[in-house]
């Protein structure tokens, strides 16, 4: 009868070593490379517009280190559409994981329907991992939109020029400029822009605060309806 008992208690003891092992086993093991975490669109509303910038974010995974993150953009229901193919490599290349962010010019002659964003990265071992998700592209005529925009960055001072034109009349101007240590937002709300339906804006921006480094620039119009525009950018400090 001892014997039954002790031969239970080993059993158990045996059940409970196993557990231990395979949760220190997984909590251990290594990260695969993958992609995670697709973002498309703002707030990854999945919708992009002609004549505007799709924003695509994701976090890779890549022990490895990474050799670089191919984007490719199909129409799903034909093969005569807009198509984008690309590979990043910097600033990506050599790290193991990384936050891609990048914005794509969606053309104004895009066709408007429903899209699937591939994204494969890739390791320095010839690994690859992918990740999809899908959006639609709209044409909507009334979004406020800017053009021969220039973004001029001289030191302490970034300037934003161009030509806004909104049929639904100026909100707002939204400049974000961040870095992987700084950000900040401007909001231009001049009274000699706001309700026009053309306006001619040229801002100077005071970076003087901002450490040296690669930076994002989004600019955002606003309509007087809700509309938006986002156009994006990069320079180097």
């Amino acid at each position: 009868m001892h014997y039954i008992h002790f031969k239970a208690w080993v059993m158990a003891m045996a059940v409970i070593a196993l557990m231990v092992s395979c949760k220190k086993q997984t909590a251990h093991s290594p990260e695969m490379l993958s992609v995670n975490a697709v973002e498309v669109g703002p707030n990854n509303s999945k919708v992009a517009y002609t004549a505007s910038d799709l924003h695509l974010a994701a976090r890779m995974i890549a022990p490895g280190k990474i050799a670089g993150i191919k984007v490719q953009i199909t129409l799903d229901e034909t093969n005569y559409g807009w198509d984008f193919v690309k590979t990043y490599t910097s600033p990506y290349a050599g790290q193991k994981n990384a936050d891609f962010h990048e914005h794509i010019a969606v053309p104004e002659n895009a066709r408007p329907g429903k899209y699937t964003l591939l994204m494969v990265v890739a390791d320095e071992s010839g690994g690859k991992a992918q990740g999809k998700a899908g959006f639609e592209i709209i044409r909507d005529l009334s979004l406020p939109r800017v053009s021969n925009a220039s973004l001029i960055s001289s030191g302490a001072i970034l300037n934003f020029s161009g030509l806004i034109e909104a049929s639904n009349k100026i909100s707002r101007l939204v400049i974000e400029v961040q870095s992987s240590t700084w950000a900040r937002t401007f909001t231009d709300t001049a009274p000699d822009m706001v309700d026009q339906a053309r306006y001619q804006v040229n801002k100077d921006i005071d970076l003087s605060a901002a450490p040296a480094g690669h930076y994002h620039v989004n600019v955002t119009v606003f309509d007087k309806v809700g509309k938006q525009a986002l156009y994006a950018y990069h320079f180097d400090k």
